[in-house]
Order: structure tokens, then C-alpha cells, then sequence
């Protein structure tokens, strides 16, 4: 074992990094061959179900199984080999058999190699399924008969590959079996070539189909949107009558619950979208791979597919951008509710202080006018009790001039009453600021 030259700490997802490059290898493919394809949609379980059912099949073949953590695994048991890839929501399963050139067709040699038992037991739901026959290509005569006994039918795509060096034909239709069918003949390609050009095929339905579920959901969900599209469209006109707090909160009440399921429709569609945005520019760059070229008087295979894929595309597309434009006018629309309530409230705050103010002014003045008052009625009852001393006085053989004497305090005592008013509510004042 060669030495480590950087003895440094990796990064404990390098290996599973560097490993991702090399995870799916094109396999080599002899001719003349058979290969099938099983795709079954799981969604973004964990792949111990599907794990343990390649177990179940590499046991009964008696052929090297699957690791506790594999995401993919291979198995060669003679002229047959088995892939099972895992994928984010899906799992794919590939059988590919080897023929001789002297034996007949046969769709169903491939996947065959699995157990009826076992293909009725595959978890989750079959999302596609396809055979790719490799084979030599016939003189002209032979060719249009294998095509009528394939396909039975005449309106078929055929393309030339990769500039000519092999040839497509396909019909891109289910057939009674449940696969869909492709003759593929290879003039001049090694092993290698032949199975990167089969990969690219079988992952061209593959993520072809998983790339619709998008406009699946979106024809779905249409009902939804146009419903709350209108529902706000509704809403936005009540805008134009005249602010009122009462109403405003009712609207806003409404637009939340419509807020709530907008964005319960966003969050249940929102990977959809962007996954099948990702698996068609996949198929996309398989077809660029593939350089086909339509042959005279039929479609080519990237073509149809763009011709007929496309719409869906922009389907899911326009949708996702509905969804978000009907967020962003959600939004604008909460907003403007929320001003119109929050500057009617102020407005009653403003008007609110503004009595308050009236009644402090108000009650100011009551108090000044029971301050004067008290004043009055301590002096009165002041000169009161010095009327009652100074007669008292008189009885005691004193000549004081009563008159003149209750018109001496009357200032007097006034002016004390009034002192003393002023600094007990001075003093209550600054008893109130202190708490």
C-alpha cells in the first residue's frame, strides 16, 4: 500500500463524495442482448424495503447480496445481470441478457431472470417499465417485418445515433405486457459504447416519467389555485370601499385562512415542481448525448419527446410561478390591510387622546374652581370660629372690636388658605410623578 503523502484530517464526506462520481457505471453490453427495466416510484422512504427485497431475490439465486447501507448492487450470474439503483424518491431495476445471434426475440427474456413471486412483490407503484433489444440490423425487407411483428403499427420514431453509428426504432407506447419497446441496432460501437447508449435510453424514460409526475400534480391542483386566485381576486375588491376597522379586520381574517391554504398548496407542491424541472434537464442532456438524427418521413426520438414533453413542462413551470405570484400578491394584499387598520386605529388613538386631553383641561379647571371654593369656605368658617373667641374675649370683660378684627383676618386666613391649598397640591404632584 502506497504511502500517505498529506497526513491530513479528511473530510468525512469524501469518500462518499468521491465515490458518487463512479456510482453508476455504463455497463458493457454484447450484441445481440435484451435489457429491461423496472421503475417503481417509493417516494423519499428510506431504501431498507427496497433494500431487503434485492436481498430476498440475490438469496434465492444464490448470488451476492446487498450491503446493510447499499445504495446500489450488481450481480452477474452468467449471461444475466441484475442492477438495483436506489434514487431520491424512486428505485430502479435493470436486467440485461446476453443472447446468441442465431435465437428469436424474446421481450420477456430479461426479466424473466427474476421470480414471478418476486416482480408481483416489488414495493411501491410502477412508475415505467421498458425492453431494449440490441440487435444487428437486418437487410431492408427483414427490417420492416421485425418492425410491423414488434410495434404493429407503422407511425414509429426512428433515429439515427451518435452520426449513424446506430439506430432507434420505438413507438413510445405500452404494450400488452405493460413495457414499452425499443429496438436498438448498433453498426459500428464496442461494449463500452453500446452501454453507455443503453443507459442513456433506459434513463431517458426513466427521469422522462418521473419528470410528469409534475404535470400530474399541477392538473391536479389547478382546481386549487384557480379557486384561491378568484378568492383573492374577490377579496382585492373590497379594497376600494372606504377604510373601516371592523370590516378590515374581517378582510384580513379572510385573507389569512386564504394565506394559509395557499401556502399549504406551495409547501405540498413546491419539491414537485423543482424535481421535475431537474429530471427534464436530464433527459434533456441524455438526448444531446444521444445526437439523434430523425430518419426520413418518421420523427426522431428527441423531437417527439421535446414536442410532447414540452407543454407539460412549461405546465408545472407556469404553475410554480402562479403559486408564487399568488404568495407575493397574498403578501401585498395582508400588508395594505394591515396599514389600513393600524392608520384607522391611530386615527381613533389620536382622537382618543384628544378627548382625554379635553376632559384633563376640563377637570383642571373644576379643580381650580374647588380650589378657590375651599378657600372661601376655610375663611368662613375661620372667621366662624374667631367670631366665636372674640366674643368669648368680650364676655371676659375685653373691649375688642369685633368688626374690625374679623376684617383684619379675613385677608389673613384667605391668604394662609390659599398658601396652604397651593402646597398640598404641589406637594400631591410630586408624590404623583415619584410613583
Amino acid at each position: 500500500m502506497a504511502e500517505n503523502l498529506i497526513d491530513l484530517t479528511p473530510h468525512p464526506w469524501r469518500s462518499a463524495l468521491v465515490a458518487e462520481a463512479h456510482a453508476r457505471p455504463p455497463p458493457e453490453i454484447s450484441e445481440p442482448a435484451l435489457v429491461s427495466r423496472l421503475i417503481m416510484h417509493s417516494g423519499e422512504s428510506d431504501a431498507g424495503e427496497d433494500r431487503a427485497h434485492v436481498l430476498a431475490l440475490c438469496r434465492t439465486l444464490g448470488l451476492a447480496e446487498p450491503g446493510s447501507f447499499a445504495q446500489r448492487h450488481r450481480v452477474d450470474a452468467g449471461n444475466i445481470a441484475i442492477v438495483w439503483e436506489r434514487h431520491t424518491e424512486f428505485s430502479t431495476y435493470t436486467f440485461t441478457r446476453v443472447q446468441s445471434a442465431e435465437q428469436p426475440l424474446n421481450w420477456r427474456a430479461a426479466i424473466e431472470a427474476a421470480p414471478d413471486w418476486w416482480r408481483k412483490a416489488l414495493p411501491g407503484r410502477l412508475l415505467a417499465s421498458l425492453h431494449v433489444a440490441l440487435r444487428q440490423l437486418p437487410d431492408d425487407g427483414a427490417e420492416r417485418r421485425l418492425y410491423r411483428d414488434t410495434f404493429g403499427r407503422e407511425d414509429l420514431i426512428e433515429s439515427d445515433l451518435q452520426d449513424g453509428s446506430a439506430k432507434l426504432v420505438t413507438d413510445l407506447r405500452v404494450d400488452g405486457d405493460g413495457f414499452m419497446r425499443m429496438l436498438l441496432f448498433c453498426v459500428r460501437q464496442s461494449d463500452q459504447q453500446r452501454g453507455r447508449l443503453v443507459q442513456a435510453l433506459i434513463e431517458i424514460e426513466t427521469y422522462r416519467m418521473a419528470a410528469l409526475l409534475g404535470f400530474a400534480q399541477a392538473r391536479e391542483t389547478a382546481g386549487d389555485l384557480r379557486r384561491l386566485e378568484g378568492a383573492i381576486a374577490e377579496l382585492s375588491e373590497e379594497f376600494s370601499a372606504p377604510a373601516d376597522v371592523a370590516r378590515d379586520r374581517d378582510l384580513l381574517e379572510r385573507l389569512t385562512v386564504i394565506a394559509g391554504e395557499a401556502e399549504a398548496l406551495r409547501t405540498r407542491t413546491a419539491y414537485r415542481y423543482a424535481a421535475t424541472q431537474a429530471y427534464w434537464r436530464i433527459v434533456t442532456e441524455r438526448i444531446e448525448l444521444l445526437q439523434d438524427r430523425p430518419l426520413a418521413g418518421a420523427p426522431g426520438l428527441g423531437n417527439f419527446i421535446q414536442r410532447r414533453m414540452a407543454p407539460a413542462i412549461r405546465t408545472c413551470i407556469a404553475a410554480d410561478s402562479r403559486q408564487g405570484a399568488l404568495t407575493n400578491q397574498i403578501g401585498r394584499a395582508t400588508r395594505l390591510l394591515a396599514t389600513r387598520v393600524d392608520v384607522k386605529v391611530s386615527e381613533q388613538n389620536a382622537q382618543l387622546l384628544q378627548s382625554m386631553d379635553r376632559r384633563a383641561k376640563l377637570q383642571l379647571r373644576f379643580q381650580e374652581t374647588v380650589e378657590g371654593l375651599s378657600i372661601v369656605a376655610i375663611t368662613y368658617y375661620a372667621i366662624g370660629v374667631l367670631g366665636y373667641l372674640l366674643g368669648g374675649l368680650a364676655k371676659l370683660g375685653l373691649d375688642v372690636n369685633k368688626s374690625v378684627v374679623s376684617m383684619i383676618a379675613v385677608p389673613i386666613i384667605a391668604l394662609a388658605a390659599g398658601l396652604g391649598v397651593h402646597r398640598l397640591r404641589k406637594r400631591l404632584e410630586r408624590d404623583s410623578e415619584g410613583h
